[in-house]
This record gives structure tokens, sequence and C-alpha cells, in this order.
């Protein structure tokens, strides 16, 4: 597991802490009779309408890391930098092409690779490289929707305030393929139409240590503009096993 890309692993991706919020109302108000499940397929809808979106936040392990990141997500490109601990990395997704840029800690912590050659460069990442699956879940709308929707046994907690806004609040566990299976999910639903979520957050488990990851979404529908680095490097097995 990348502790040093939580974001992406779980959901993909400026600080902001989710404050505490309290149900004020029963969410059968916004959404009639519709299941937790039924609420999730309309998310996913009004996601896949939208196109495109910006999800901005934090991630927490205690002893372990401290994690920032911002990802701008298209159907086609997407854009993310992430901070934490000293790692420092870049990621552009133009179509199917991956193009990354770490610093040496970001070899280090990601891959066990102390002094790369590849590190403060941009780097093309070829599909065969056996980590590129792991750096691009995420990252493009349609991988970015499922794994902020995924989730098993979701339970409908109910209406809150949440930062100015009404929202249903959908718990659920990740399913046992996700980087934290089983941790505890719960996605911010805004009640108005097209019903979009504000946020998420989630109570992460990594062996004995407990964390938490937060995020908030903004600027749906958006143009995501991605440029292809002037110069870079092609990986190898050898740079990037």
């Amino acid at each position: 597991m990348r502790l040093d890309k939580i974001l992406v692993s779980v959901a993909a991706a400026s600080a902001m802490v989710m404050g505490a919020a309290l149900p004020v109302a029963a969410s059968a108000i916004p959404f009639g009779a519709k299941s937790p499940a039924q609420i999730l397929a309309l998310v996913a809808s009004a996601m896949t309408k939208a196109g495109s979106v910006r999800l901005s936040g934090t991630a927490s392990f205690p002893g372990l890391i401290e994690e920032t990141a911002t990802l701008d997500s298209s159907v086609s490109h997407s854009s993310q930098t992430s901070t934490g601990n000293g790692i420092m990395e870049s990621d552009l997704m133009i179509g199917s092409t991956l193009y990354k840029k770490g610093n040496a800690a970001d070899y280090k912590a990601s891959y066990g690779i102390a002094n790369s050659p590849l590190a403060n460069q941009w780097v093309l990442v070829p599909s065969s490289n056996a980590n590129y699956a792991g750096m691009t879940v995420g990252e493009r709308m349609t991988s970015l929707i499922q794994t902020t929707l995924q989730m098993n046994g979701p339970e409908d907690l109910g209406v809150v305030d949440y930062r100015g806004q009404k929202a249903v609040l959908i718990v659920g566990k990740l399913p046992s393929g996700s980087s934290f299976p089983n941790s505890l999910q719960t996605v911010y639903v805004s009640t108005s139409a097209p019903y979009l979520p504000i946020g998420y957050s989630i109570k992460l488990t990594e062996g004995a240590h407990h964390g938490t990851a937060t995020a908030l979404f903004s600027k749906w529908g958006e143009s995501v503009h991605v440029t292809r680095p002037a110069t870079f490097v092609m990986a190898t097995a050898k740079d990037l096993p």
C-alpha cells in the first residue's frame, strides 16, 4: 500500500477538514423511498453527466504520514499533486498516457528506490509497467466515480447541515479489493438537484495504525486542461519496478 498517495488509493485527492455534522431530519424528505444503493446510482449518473470535478483533501496516519492532495479530473484528462512528509508527486493523464514527476523521497517511499535517477523530472510511465494500474486508479472520472461510491452495505443516516448545504449521509464499508478493505466511508450527497456529492470522509486502518481521509468536491463541469510536458524520459522496469 502506497501510504504516500492515500487519497488517490482510496478515492483519489488544499487542506480542508470536514466538520462534525449532526442529523436534523430523515433522508426520505429529498429522496423519497429510494434505497441507499438507488441514491448512489443517482449520484453516479449526476457525476457522469457533470464530466469533470476538482477533489481536494487530506489524509492522516499519525506517526506514518500526513498528506495533502488535489485532483482535477475529467473523462479523458487529469492532473494531480500530492505532498506529505517531504514527499512531492505530480501526475498528468492524457487519455491513457501517464506522466509522473516525483522527488527522491517519493521514489524511496513508493518503490523502495534510493537516489532514483528519475527523481525531479517528468517520466512517461507505460501501461505495461507493473505500477501503472495502481498509479492511475481514481484519476479520471469513470474511475473516480467508482472509487468514490464503492461501498458494501450502504446505509442512509439521514440529512445533515454540512458546510452550508443540506446533505444526505451514505455510509458503508470499502470493498475487500480496495486499498483499505472494510474501512468505513461516509459520502455527503447534496439534497438539491443534480444530487452531486459534496465530499467524503473515511476512517482508515493500515495494520495497527488508524487514520482518516477527508475530501471536498468542487468545480463540477469545468474544463480540465492538461498539457504534455515539454521534456520527459521513459520509465523502464529497472527505473520503476
